[in-house]
């Protein structure tokens, strides 16, 4: 039997959290939350497929929610999608607008960097 393609959905927005799911017809199905650093998210997404018992040949697509958000969850995890994109060879999606396919993605932080300047 072959399984049709599909695009995995991604949403790094949160520092304590993502979400991941299959992108099809406009929504996310079987979408979880997982509680995860941004440092396990690369590890959470292949937890994910593998639950579902995918390949990465089984994925035609990432749909990746930009932001707004935490700046460390999204630098992270844009980058994450980015390499993955890359690597695979499989197109990007933001998920604001999910038909256009891009090439890399980059972070939404919805507002100017809160940059403090060291006390001496």
């Amino acid at each position: 039997m072959t399984m049709l393609k599909r695009r995995l959905f991604f949403s790094p927005v949160d520092i304590a959290y993502i979400r991941l799911g299959l992108w099809g017809n406009g929504v996310t199905e079987e979408e979880e939350r997982l509680e995860v650093a941004p440092e396990r998210q690369l590890a959470a997404i292949e937890e994910y497929r593998a639950r579902r018992g995918l390949s990465w040949d089984d994925i035609d697509g990432l749909v990746v929610e930009t932001g707004p958000g935490s700046p460390t969850a999204l630098r992270t995890g844009i980058a994450i999608a980015n390499t993955l994109g890359f690597a695979l060879g499989i197109p990007l999606f933001d998920a604001r607008s999910p038909m256009v396919a891009r090439e890399s993605l980059v972070p939404e932080y919805g507002r100017e960097p809160n940059i403090t300047i060291p006390k001496s």
